[in-house]
């Protein structure tokens, strides 16, 4: 008994060190870092536009548009009234989406409490909201209105709220998501390139092409794997500190188990370090291809510059895209 007194008193200490070596590195680790965290201005928060916009809903044929239809294949008539009346039933979702564009930061500012895996729990319906303005349905309604102009315009409104989720916050499942994101907005990009029409309005401009090639360009997501691994330390450390305190005051069997669960949480947050300091942006292509599958990239480049190949020489892009072995 003295033994595992002894070992309980060791796991705390280690623990409480863990916690202390994180914070000075700077991390979020607990629920008051997190709540204290400087507040985003409604003008400069993207996640204030994005809000409004996920409170507009699908209706359920327009879902069932959304969900089931295979754009690679004929549409049926049904399929194809229904997809022509999303862009005008959710011009103001656009634009909202549009707007946030013009904002570079991005926070939803949940209150954090303990356990903090509690703060997972509103993003699934955030995450579903946010499916339908990173749909590429609207892209392709624009698309088949011939309005390609537009519809490169939503491509880039996709790949932007990727880039937002994914700094929001500091949890894996929002990185995740935003790849999926990313990757959605990049494989539309390939398919409009088969037909894209350019020139003047409503077909798209050269600028309009080029600037879509940059977004596809940019590591958007580059340190939201780093820091998405943060946050899953902070879950850990919360877990090992806070949940399971519940046991202390019981005559469970559990309660013998917590200097065992406080040292295994020590060592997964010493694994996480150790993996986050291996994360080198400097070292992987200043793109969001390693984020997501390098051919759909490759493929909606190759597409786009195809189409505009005077936009971008082959030799300008990086090796990573240029379809080389």
């Amino acid at each position: 008994m003295i033994g595992w007194f002894g070992w309980d008193v060791y796991a705390r200490r280690q623990l409480h060190g863990e916690v202390a070596r994180l914070q000075a590195l700077g991390q979020l680790v607990t629920p008051a870092d997190f709540n204290g965290r400087p507040k985003l201005s409604d003008s400069d928060n993207a996640a204030t536009l994005y809000r409004q916009a996920f409170a507009i809903a699908y209706s359920p044929a327009q879902e069932a548009v959304d969900r089931d239809a295979d754009f690679n294949y004929q549409l049926t008539d049904a399929q194809t009234a229904t997809l022509r009346t999303i862009p005008a039933s959710f011009a103001a979702n656009l634009s909202l989406a549009r707007e946030a564009r013009r904002r570079s930061r991005c926070d939803f500012a949940e209150v954090v409490t303990s356990p903090m895996m509690k703060r997972l729990e509103p993003a699934p319906e955030r995450r579903a909201r946010a499916g339908q303005i990173s749909s590429s349905t609207p892209a392709v309604a624009q698309h088949l209105e011939g309005r390609d102009g537009e519809a490169v315009e939503s491509v880039r409104d996709i790949l932007h709220l990727a880039a937002m989720l994914d700094q929001s916050d500091n949890a894996l499942v929002e990185h995740l998501v935003a790849i999926g994101i990313a990757a959605m907005g990049s494989a539309e990009a390939m398919e409009l390139s088969r037909e894209l029409k350019i020139g003047p309005a409503p077909a798209a401009s050269r600028e309009q092409v080029l600037g879509l090639i940059d977004h596809l360009l940019v590591d958007a997501l580059d340190s939201g794997f780093g820091e998405s691994l943060k946050g899953e330390q902070a879950m850990t450390m919360d877990s090992a500190t806070s949940f399971f305190d519940s046991l202390e005051n019981t005559a469970s069997t559990g309660r013998l188990m917590l200097p065992a669960i406080r040292l295994s949480a020590v060592h997964l947050s010493q694994f996480l370090s150790a993996r986050i300091k291996e994360i080198d942006p400097e070292s992987e292509p200043a793109t969001m291809a390693h984020c997501v599958p390098d051919s759909t990239f490759q493929h909606s480049l190759h597409g786009l510059v195809r189409i505009n190949d005077d936009a971008v020489a082959p030799e300008a892009l990086p090796v990573h895209f240029r379809g080389e072995d």
